[in-house]
């Protein structure tokens, strides 16, 4: 029966990316948690979110096949080119795919690396070409920023409703205090993981809404309902990670967007942190309970970091393959540690931190290139730095990267792809139209 809506959802995509593949990747951005719909075809487990994008992506190579012909190497490898979008990127691109697929061959776990593989690597990084190939240069570009603000709507609604009711919450969070929500997700800490960018990113967006004289109200309100239903997502999930990469994010982008204010807010902030910290001991408590990992959480991950380090240092070149982790970090682990707390530790799936993540997944070359993306990136955002799309795209990955350093926010489907729809929103200032599949 699955496979049968499977083809049914397949064909629906591929007509609706023959008619208009802008409206087609723009829901695509709208259904990212569709990657929990999963089936296999012929033993190959595959999900709803990976037929949409290979939908959009058939049609869009038919297309450019029809109107250029086969791609011609020269021209896609034209590295300072200016009609070339994906010049800073392209090289970096290929050793990047390069090492994960050496990860897959050696990883001790090859058939769930190979998953890991296509999921991971292949199918975000098919979604980045496509959206600088269909959206650079166009003011379509925002129906992205539109389709990703609605999942968050969607995310936030049942997030609140799950903390008013207490309803529809998977075990063990049902029944745990304090309640915590996970709206369609297995578990809370996804919900931050996923709201926090998104929610950054709409944050400077009303920073801009403030500097336009007047505001366009339904744009307006669209934002000021996002940001409603995204913050109390997050807060209701007891993200912590989130909520410190939501607000330096938010920081970030306010010195893009008020440049000439910079100092203002800096200094507006570290006021408003003394205050919480002189007059408010509570707050004071918690926060250095967090940031010096006292709480129980954050004593956990010291040990995963310890542990993680271990392993790194016997295995520094190669780390441990793609879904290697578990595996390898086995005879580097205790069960029961003392210093933290009377629970029988278990063995993550990853690190939950952004340096170890990639450096036990993909080795040391794998975290070299995840490290020169993110300059690039850096590079691409300040070249367009008073472009809107740029600031968005600055401030989410901001907060994408603080938070990773206390979680997982590559290493799952809709993760992933969000990562890359985030490198690409820069490429889409320019107002050049031309194809990489041109002379």
């Amino acid at each position: 029966m699955m496979i049968i809506l499977a083809v049914i959802y397949f064909l629906l995509f591929v007509a609706l990316a023959y008619r208009s593949d802008k409206l087609a990747l723009a829901l695509l951005a709208a259904l990212l948690p569709t990657y929990g719909l999963r089936f296999s075809v012929a033993g190959v487990p595959t999900t709803f979110l990976e037929v949409s994008i290979w939908a959009i992506a058939i049609v869009w190579f038919y297309k450019q096949w029809r109107s250029h012909g086969f791609p011609r190497w020269p021209s896609l490898i034209e590295a300072q080119s200016d009609k070339n979008p994906f010049a800073p990127y392209l090289w970096l691109i290929l050793l990047w795919i390069f090492v994960a697929t050496l990860s897959a061959a050696i990883s001790p776990n090859p058939v769930a690396a190979l998953g890991i593989w296509k999921a991971y690597f292949v199918d975000p990084l098919l979604v980045f070409v496509l959206v600088v190939s269909i959206f650079r240069g166009t003011k379509e570009s925002w129906w992205l920023i539109y389709s990703l603000g609605a999942t968050v709507v969607a995310i936030g609604s049942l997030a609140w409703y799950q903390k008013f009711t207490g309803l529809w919450l998977p075990e063990p969070w049902a029944t745990e205090l304090p309640l915590r929500v996970t709206s369609w997700y297995s578990y809370p800490n996804a919900v931050g993981l996923f709201v926090g960018p998104i929610l950054t990113a709409y944050l400077v967006w009303l920073m801009r809404d403030i500097k336009r004289e007047p505001p366009h109200l339904f744009s307006h309100l669209w934002k000021l309902l996002v940001v409603i239903l995204g913050t109390g997502a997050i807060i209701f999930s007891l993200t912590k990670g989130a909520w410190v990469g939501v607000v330096v994010g938010a920081v970030v982008g306010a010195l893009f967007v008020w440049q000439n204010y910079w100092r203002k807010i800096i200094l507006g902030g570290m006021l408003l942190a003394a205050v919480l910290l002189i007059f408010m001991p509570t707050a004071r408590g918690a926060l250095w309970e967090q940031f010096t990992f006292q709480s129980a959480s954050g004593k956990m991950r010291l040990v995963v970091w310890e542990e993680t380090i271990s392993l790194l240092k016997d295995h520094p070149i190669q780390g441990a393959g793609l879904a290697g982790y578990q595996m390898a970090l086995a005879p580097y682990h205790q069960e029961w540690r003392k210093d933290i707390s009377s629970y029988k530790l278990e063995i993550f799936l990853y690190p939950h931190n952004i340096i170890l993540n990639f450096w036990v997944e993909l080795g040391l070359a794998g975290l070299i290139i995840f490290i020169w993306l993110l300059l690039v990136f850096g590079k691409t955002v300040w070249k367009n730095r008073a472009d809107p799309m740029a600031q968005l795209s600055a401030a989410a990955m901001v907060a994408l990267l603080v938070h990773g350093l206390v979680d997982v926010p590559y290493f799952k489907n809709d993760l992933a792809v969000l990562f890359w729809v985030i490198m690409a929103l820069p490429l889409l200032v320019s107002v050049s139209s031309s194809s990489v599949f041109s002379d």
